[in-house]
């Protein structure tokens, strides 16, 4: 069971993760239309504030097309409105079709690319794993005032929102997973019956668990981050809510 650890960790970091993803995307918009009393207006004021995320997002589409090898076109950025049941879409990148195994990379470069960016900032910016582990409490309420004056600390914190908040697949990036997801369940279950895992040398075991521990860090991080986002997000909306007279039901 200890070995399960890490990966108990990530799984329940990247749940809260998504379940604030929904809740802070929701909200945005509510905020939104709240303000400007105005769909397609509330749909650009929530693309201009997660706009680095939404960048990113299309970017990582593209640069893992281009290094599989696959066609690429236009990107386009900004709220579009995507069939006929009033669902808009952020941006997009122009991918010509692959295989299922290319075309499910492509769609999870985002959530692989925000990631990354998630796992620099915690580290190498703020040091969370240290400074958790070897400080006192007294110790970290001291250096989360010091970080709060800095000015570079609200744009990390910024980013960190944006990013978290755009990175997560959207239904068209996961359409060719099912297929992918399968092989990768069969080859796991034939390794398991043939003993494959057991044959793994213990480095790489304990490598892939320390970044399990890493990511898990990092995205409990980012849901800390998104709660302090959430929790003014919902100030404001109350506040607004309170001078309009109008509420947003969900």
């Amino acid at each position: 069971m200890e070995s399960l650890g890490p990966w108990l960790a990530l799984g329940l970091a990247f749940t809260f993760l998504l379940f604030l993803n929904r809740w802070i995307s929701q909200h945005l918009q509510g905020l939104g239309l709240l303000i400007t009393n105005s769909q397609k207006a509330s749909l650009f004021l929530y693309f201009l504030i997660l706009f680095p995320g939404i960048l990113i997002h299309e970017l990582s589409h593209w640069l893992m097309a281009k290094l599989l090898g696959v066609r690429t076109g236009k990107i386009r950025l900004g709220p579009t409105e995507v069939g006929k049941a009033g669902y808009y879409s952020m941006g997009s990148v122009e991918v010509a079709r692959s295989d299922p195994l290319r075309d499910s990379l492509i769609g999870l470069a985002p959530l692989l690319s925000g990631c990354a960016f998630l796992l620099l900032v915690t580290h190498q910016v703020f040091n969370i794993p240290q400074l958790i582990n070897g400080l006192r409490w007294g110790e970290i309420l001291s250096t989360l005032k010091a970080w709060a004056g800095n000015r570079d600390f609200w744009l990390w914190l910024y980013l960190v929102f944006t990013i978290s908040n755009a990175m997560m697949p959207s239904a068209k990036d996961r359409e060719p997973w099912g297929p992918a997801l399968v092989f990768i369940a069969l080859v796991a279950l034939a390794g398991y019956s043939l003993g494959w895992f057991s044959k793994i040398p213990p480095s790489v075991v304990r490598l892939t668990k320390e970044w399990a521990i890493y990511l898990a860090w990092s995205l409990g991080f980012t849901c800390c981050v998104d709660l302090i986002w959430a929790f003014l997000l919902g100030l404001a909306e109350r506040f607004v809510g309170l001078i309009t007279g109008k509420r947003v039901i969900y």
